[in-house]
C-alpha cells in the first residue's frame, strides 16, 4: 500500500563510510543493493588530446582500459592514436605520436615501432597485460598486435599493416580490424579479429592460428555490389561462426566469453570441451542483413536481448558485467538471468547520480577494482565513470542540524529524532526520483519502487561528524 506521509520514516542505524563492494544485485527482476551512484572521474564530453588532471583531460573515441599491477590504469585511446595513463592522478601520454596535417580537424594515425612517444598507432582499440607486465595492444587500423614493454619499447608481435586473413609467423599473418585481446595463463594471446570475424591466436612462439571457422556468409552492400558479412553457429569451436567479435575475456578456467557484436550476443568458448555456446543474447540474423537487430530485453539469458555488446568484466565465477554500447547501459548476467544495472535503454546522455537516475553515452568497457568500485569507459562521452558508494554529501559542509542530500542536492524536507535516532524521510526521497514508496506491515519491508524496478533498502545509517 502507499503510504501517507507521517509513516514515511524508517530508523538510520549507525555506520560510518561505506566498505564499498559492487551491489548485489539480484539476479531476478528486484534489485538489491547498497546505495551507489556513478560518479565522473575522467574527461569531459569534448574530444580532443589533452593531458593533465582527470577531469580536464580530454580523450577522443576511447575503446578499452586494463589496470596495471602498480594501479595505474592504460587507456586505448582510439582515435587520437595514443596509449594513455592514468597515474597519480593525472592523465600523461604513455605510447604513441599522432599528428596533424595541414586542414586536418581530428589526428592521424600511423605505423611505426620504436621508444614510447616515438612509436605510433592506428587507431588502437584492444588491451591485455601480459604476467611480466607487458601492454599488448590490438592495433585495429594497422591490423597488427602491438606490445609496450615495461621499459617503454614498442614492438611489433604479429600483423605488418595489410589487412588479410592469414596465419603464420609473426609479421607475415595478417589481420583485419583486430578489436581485442586476452591472455591466459599460459601466456597465449587470443584475438577478436572483428573484420574477419574470427577468433585467432598467438602461441607463445609468434605463430597465428585461427581457431574459428571463417564466415563465407555475403550480402549485398548496395544493389548490385556483394560484400561479406560475419554469420552465427554454435557447436564446435572449428565449425562456429561469428560476427564481428568485439571484446574478449578470459575466465579462471581459461576459457574465453566473447561479445559478439554483430549477433548481438555474448559467446563462451570452452576449450575443455571443444564447444562455442551463446550464454546470453538473441535474435535472428537475415539473410541480407549485417547483423542482428539489437534491443533491449532483460529476463533469461537466452532471450534477452542487447544492441552492440563490447567489453566485459567478471565480478564472480558466476557474474559477468557487460557494456551494452547502443542501448547506452551496463548490464548483468547472474545465474542465467540477464539485468540492466545502470544507464537508461536507448537514451544516452552524461548524467552522474544514482544508478537508476544516471545516463550514459556508448559504453565500451567495465573494469572491477580491487575495492571493489565499477569504472565505466564511455566512446560516447569521452570519459571514465564510477559506480561507487553514494557519498555525494561528503563535500558538505558538516552542519549541526539532520540534512537530506539526494545527488548532491539539499532536500527540502524534516528529519525527525525518536530516542537520538534520526529518522530518513522516504516520501520525499521517493518523490525525487519519481518512485513509490510501499510498507508491507506483516515483514515491515520497505521499498521504493516504479513500473520496472524494484528498490530494497536493506541498510540505512547514519553519518557522523568528520574527525579533525
Amino acid at each position: 500500500m502507499r503510504l501517507n506521509r507521517s509513516l514515511l520514516v524508517i530508523f538510520v542505524s549507525v555506520i560510518t563510510l561505506f566498505s564499498f563492494a559492487v551491489p548485489n544485485f539480484s539476479a531476478h527482476t528486484s534489485i538489491q543493493y547498497e546505495l551507489s551512484e556513478v560518479r565522473t572521474v575522467a574527461g569531459n564530453q569534448n574530444a580532443d588530446l589533452k593531458n593533465g588532471d582527470l577531469i580536464n583531460a580530454r580523450f577522443d573515441t576511447p575503446s578499452k582500459f586494463v589496470k596495471l599491477r602498480n594501479g595505474n590504469i592504460v587507456i586505448a585511446d582510439t582515435n587520437n592514436h595514443v596509449i594513455r595513463q592514468i597515474n597519480d592522478k593525472k592523465v600523461i601520454s604513455l605510447a604513441g605520436s599522432p599528428f596533424l596535417i595541414d586542414g586536418d580537424i581530428a589526428y592521424q594515425g600511423s605505423f611505426l615501432d620504436g621508444r614510447n612517444l616515438e612509436a605510433a598507432f592506428n587507431e588502437p582499440a584492444g588491451l591485455a597485460i601480459a604476467n611480466d607486465g607487458t601492454i599488448i595492444i590490438a592495433d585495429s587500423a594497422n591490423h597488427a598486435i602491438r606490445k609496450i614493454t615495461t621499459d617503454g619499447n614498442v614492438t611489433t608481435i604479429a600483423g605488418n599493416g595489410v589487412l588479410g586473413l592469414e596465419d603464420g609467423d609473426g609479421k607475415s599473418a595478417r589481420f583485419n580490424s583486430p578489436h581485442d585481446i586476452a591472455i591466459d595463463s599460459k601466456g597465449n594471446i587470443y584475438v577478436a579479429d572483428a573484420l574477419n570475424h574470427v577468433i585467432r591466436k598467438i602461441s607463445k612462439n609468434g605463430k597465428v592460428s585461427t581457431v574459428t571457422k571463417p564466415s563465407k556468409r555475403i550480402v549485398e552492400y548496395t544493389q548490385g555490389l556483394p560484400d561479406f558479412a560475419g554469420d552465427f553457429a554454435d557447436g564446435t569451436i572449428k565449425d562456429a561462426l561469428f560476427n564481428e567479435p568485439s571484446a574478449l575475456l578470459i575466465d579462471q578456467k581459461d576459457n574465453l566469453y566473447v561479445a559478439d557484436r554483430g549477433n548481438q550476443r555474448i559467446r563462451y568458448i570452452d576449450f575443455s570441451k571443444n564447444t562455442v555456446s551463446t550464454v546470453a543474447g538473441s535474435g535472428d540474423l537475415l539473410t541480407d542483413e549485417y547483423y542482428v537487430e539489437g534491443g533491449n530485453t532483460d529476463g533469461p539469458a537466452t532471450k534477452a536481448q542487447f544492441s552492440s555488446p563490447e567489453g566485459m568484466a567478471l565480478i564472480d565465477k558466476s557474474t559477468l558485467l557487460i557494456a551494452d554500447r547502443k542501448n547506452h547501459t551496463i548490464r548483468q548476467l547472474k545465474d542465467g538471468i540477464v539485468s540492466t544495472i545502470t544507464g537508461t535503454a536507448e537514451q544516452f546522455g552524461n548524467k552522474d547520480g544514482l544508478l537508476q537516475s544516471a545516463l550514459f553515452n556508448e559504453p565500451v568497457d567495465v573494469l572491477v577494482q580491487g575495492d571493489g568500485t565499477l569504472l565505466i569507459l564511455e566512446a560516447g562521452n569521452n570519459q571514465i565513470r564510477k559506480l561507487a558508494t553514494y557519498d555525494a554529501f561528503l563535500s558538505q559542509k558538516y552542519s549541526k542540524k539532520a540534512e537530506v542530500w539526494l545527488n548532491g542536492k539539499l532536500l527540502e524536507t524534516t528529519v525527525e529524532f525518536i530516542q537520538s535516532e534520526p529518522l530518513l524521510p522516504l516520501n520525499t526521497i521517493g518523490e525525487e526520483l519519481d518512485l513509490a514508496v510501499n510498507y508491507e506491515k506483516k515483514s515491515g519491508e520497505i521499498t521504493l519502487s516504479n513500473e520496472k524496478t524494484t528498490f530494497y533498502f536493506m541498510k540505512i545509517r547514519r553519518l557522523h561528524k568528520k574527525k579533525n
